[in-house]
């Protein structure tokens, strides 16, 4: 994944979150953000990246909207897919809820506000934010408060390298 493909403004988007209802980047505009991207063979790195991130920034101070690949889908299995995710979304809140408790934060108040899980069934968003192969390895999008990139990290170092950016 090169930074170099990102384009300098964040593309502003409307996905549904596993939950049913819609989330739009610009709900998020005034505020620094991380666009997460993920599928299937990268979860684990995407997961171990906002743990990372978690373990010092709490939902509250930086959200994570975390945008899943699934344009390999097929239409048939859309429900499937559906009620995977959703399991996927309760590990989350409970490892977010971990993680806070760990680092001695505040628990979730709203986990469908604060564990955000979008459905990219189409690809658009990812495509618009000039990625490709997510599926196999994640990247975390830093976003300002005015939709303008400030970096990215990929894979394993995902967590560490968007840290880094926020630092910097």
């Amino acid at each position: 994944m090169s930074t170099q493909q990102l384009p300098a403004q964040a593309p502003d988007f409307t996905l549904d979150h596993v939950l049913g209802h819609s989330v739009s980047l610009g709900d998020f505009r005034g505020r620094t953000v991380v666009v997460a991207f993920g599928g299937r063979e990268s979860a684990p790195q995407l997961k171990q990246g906002i743990q990372a991130i978690r373990s010092s920034k709490g939902p509250d101070e930086l959200p994570v909207i975390g945008v899943s690949d699934l344009q390999a889908a097929p239409r048939a299995a859309r429900i499937v897919v559906k009620s995977q995710l959703k399991k996927a979304y309760q590990e989350a809140v409970q490892d977010e809820t971990a993680t806070l408790a760990a680092a001695g934060k505040p628990p979730l108040s709203d986990p469908s506000r604060e564990v955000i899980m979008l459905m990219d069934w189409s690809g658009d968003v990812i495509g618009a934010f000039g990625l490709s192969g997510v599926d196999q390895e994640a990247v975390g999008v830093v976003v300002d408060g005015e939709g303008k990139i400030l970096g990215a990290g990929s894979g394993a170092q995902l967590g560490e390298q968007v840290l880094a950016i926020l630092s910097a």
